[in-house]
């Protein structure tokens, strides 16, 4: 209401000063007098900017009133529609996680969402080459036989005291050099430099799982050796949750194999989900 008196005082004073305002009387008829021409002229041109200037604060005035009446004088009292200061903005919860907030369903490393992933293991590209993604560490000269642990396609080698199995050799080809891993999740591959290829064994299966990835994340090779009952997975790194373990299970939608926690043939075996299984 403050406001609104304010301008009604303004425009009362605006009103009280027009009518303060001397009009000028009609100019006479008749020869005008010369001595006091100029200073009648002086006079009447102020009086008329006068008026001019007065009738404008009238009309400012009239019509900052009519804009109070109709929308209202600001307030800063709360509720006000027309709060002073710059308008607050609504906070909005974000729906994203933030950096420490998992939304993760699984507790597997690197595992898939919908079930153990199957896959086999090829060194060489198409045309024969290594494959980028591997890194030849190693370099030996040895002998080969059929067939590796993976199968009829794969190869166990010999380089003095070392078995390197299983080996592979470039599509296509039947002589050497061969490249060979001991872990398929591992790009550090050996390449044995040897001569002609033995063929096939007759009977021997294509492939077969070799290789699996716990959901403990360690990667346990098959071992062509006598494990007394164990293994005959052999599980990476030594020391690690899981020493070995039995061949694995094929299900609907997770493999499963029995392991065990220490090469022993007291320690128990223990069901593991497979997350991933080369072939």
């Amino acid at each position: 209401m403050r406001d609104s008196q304010t301008v009604e005082e303004r425009v009362r004073q605006a009103f009280r000063f027009v009518a303060t305002l001397d009009v000028p009387e009609p100019r006479s008829q008749g020869r005008a007098n010369p001595a006091g021409g100029a200073a009648r002229t002086s006079s009447s041109r102020r009086r008329r900017r006068q008026m001019v200037a007065a009738s404008v604060i009238v009309v400012a005035a009239v019509a900052t009133l009519s804009f109070v009446i109709a929308y209202g004088p600001r307030s800063s009292t709360p509720g006000s529609k027309h709060p002073q200061g710059p308008a607050s903005r609504p906070t909005v919860a974000s729906s994203l996680p933030s950096a420490s907030t998992s939304t993760s369903v699984t507790t597997m490393p690197h595992a898939p969402e919908n079930g153990t992933a199957e896959g086999s293991y090829e060194p060489f590209t198409a045309g024969g080459a290594v494959l980028p993604s591997l890194r030849v560490t190693t370099t030996l000269s040895g002998h080969c036989v059929s067939g590796g642990v993976e199968g009829a396609s794969s190869y166990r080698c010999f380089a003095g005291n070392d078995i390197l199995d299983p080996c592979f050799a470039r599509p296509g080809t039947a002589s050497g050099p061969v490249l060979c891993s001991a872990d398929p999740a591992d790009p550090d591959v050996v390449q044995l430099e040897t001569g002609v290829l033995p063929p096939p064994l007759s009977g021997a299966p294509t492939s077969r799982p070799w290789a699996v990835a716990l959901s403990s994340g360690q990667v346990c090779v098959l071992v062509n050796a006598a494990w007394s009952g164990l293994g005959p997975f052999s599980c990476q790194p030594s020391g690690g949750a899981v020493a070995d373990c039995h061949a694995p299970t094929p299900m609907v939608p997770w493999w499963t194999a029995e392991c065990q926690a220490e090469l022993d043939n007291s320690a128990p075996f223990t069901p593991y989900r497979i997350s991933r299984v080369w072939t």
